[in-house]
């Protein structure tokens, strides 16, 4: 688009750094996100319409939105509205007309300011099953309507009909459920403890959760029960992992006092600081890009990330609990980069361990164990285990038919009667026209 690329550069040189990096918002691009909301703008939904609607913390309370724009918790998106019309003076068609009026600034910069919460209330990741990695991002105005539990009926699942074509939404159900039943999903990662579930759920859709799940969780009697996931092998809370749950020091504080209230016991200084030092190791990791495979070096840098995250994990295994959200992280990382390393034996052991724990937490139909099963199945080919192989392969297109998804991108899913799928209206912008 002609408008598009003539605002890029305008963007970038005027959004203030702050705005483009350093805070978390829609993964910190900014200039996504401003020439985003520039196209739903542009496309001018109807006031009445479900578009025009989608949930945001401010919709239909302009009163509380102008006593929040100066808030920290708005500069971003404030900035990124300011920056835009700024930018449309001198480049006119990226918006419509109205909002090159000096007079209605302020009804403007509040315009926008609403769009962008609702995107980031509303934008999901779309993530191609086979690998569960986030091939961009999608609004989607009727999978909107879904609310969010820490205990979700089901998830939603992505269907792509050709390389290049927008993708349609699947809400598929995760277990058997009664008529009448809510038609749930999770916002976030069932596998985190409550407070940080609820950590981000505040920043990134502005509620707290209270569901039946964060309420049960929330009891002395439920925290004692998370406080394995940031333990040691004893069950003494480690504050090294802790601390990497609740990011604001004054939200740490709090949580730690009710620990201490509950007399939960506390690991050692020294078991702290040996957690600590293992995990600035990863500091020292090279950036890899999986879309780079066949870049010269590619293989040789992935072993070398390789051999340190399994020098991190060697360190905290014994360290810490064997549930330790920390130890899941770590496998998932060194499991795609033994991918990239081309190291089989690595991949099938992170995969089992990491199959094991993806069906106890998030049950047998999470879109996850495709690609687990997926990894299994090619590490066992390439080791030259033809029955395995075959064995997990079976059980990968077991769960693809149960889901609902046929196999490779090229291929759309055929429509059964149980299925709702909806055509996205807001996508990546990774090409400009």
């Amino acid at each position: 688009m002609i408008e598009e690329c003539a605002a890029i550069g305008l963007l970038i040189k005027q959004l203030p750094r702050s705005a483009c990096g350093g805070h978390v918002w829609h993964r910190g691009d900014a200039l996504l996100d401003a020439l985003l909301v520039a196209r739903l703008l542009r496309a001018g939904h109807a006031p009445a319409s479900l578009a025009a609607n989608l949930a945001s913390p401010f919709l239909g309370r302009p009163k509380a939105l102008q006593a929040m724009l100066q808030a920290p918790a708005l500069a971003i998106p404030a900035a990124i509205a300011t920056t835009l019309l700024e930018v449309v003076v001198q480049v006119p068609q990226l918006l419509p007309e109205k909002f090159r009026r000096a007079q209605l600034h302020q009804a403007n910069t509040e315009t926008i300011i609403g769009v962008l919460m609702q995107m980031q209330c509303n934008m999901t990741g779309v993530v191609e099953h086979s690998r569960f990695e986030s091939v961009g991002s999608a609004v989607f105005a009727e999978g909107s309507l879904a609310n969010h539990d820490c205990a979700p009926t089901c998830q939603f699942l992505f269907l792509f009909a050709g390389e290049g074509l927008r993708p349609t939404l699947k809400l598929q159900a995760v277990r058997d459920l009664e008529a009448g039943a809510s038609l749930t999903i999770s916002y976030g990662d069932l596998a985190r403890p409550v407070w940080e579930r609820r950590r981000n759920l505040q920043a990134s859709h502005w509620f707290s959760c209270k569901c039946s799940k964060c309420m049960q969780d929330l009891t002395a009697q439920g925290l004692l029960k998370q406080v394995h996931l940031v333990s040691d092998a004893k069950g003494q809370l480690l504050q090294a992992l802790f601390e990497r749950t609740l990011p604001e020091e004054a939200e740490l504080q709090k949580m730690l006092s009710v620990f201490r209230a509950l007399k939960l016991p506390f690991a050692s200084s020294a078991a702290n600081a040996a957690v600590g030092a293992a995990l600035k190791d990863l500091s020292r990791l090279e950036p890899l890009d999986r879309s780079e495979s066949e870049a010269p070096g590619l293989e040789a840098r992935a072993r070398s990330n390789l051999k340190l995250i399994r020098g991190i994990l060697a360190k905290l295994l014994p360290a810490v609990h064997r549930e330790a959200v920390i130890l899941q992280e770590l496998r998932g990382l060194a499991l795609s980069t033994a991918e990239l390393a081309k190291d089989p034996e690595t991949v099938l052991e992170m995969a089992g361990e990491l199959l094991d724990r993806c069906e106890r937490w998030y049950g047998p139909l999470h879109l996850k164990r495709c690609s687990l099963l997926r990894a299994q199945a090619a590490a066992h080919g390439t080791l030259g285990s033809k029955l395995r192989a075959a064995e997990a392969a079976g059980t990968l297109a077991e769960l693809q038919a149960r889901l609902g998804l046929s196999e490779g991108v090229g291929n759309c899913a055929k429509d059964t009667a149980d299925q709702e799928a909806e055509t996205a209206f807001v996508c990546e912008l990774d090409a400009m026209d």
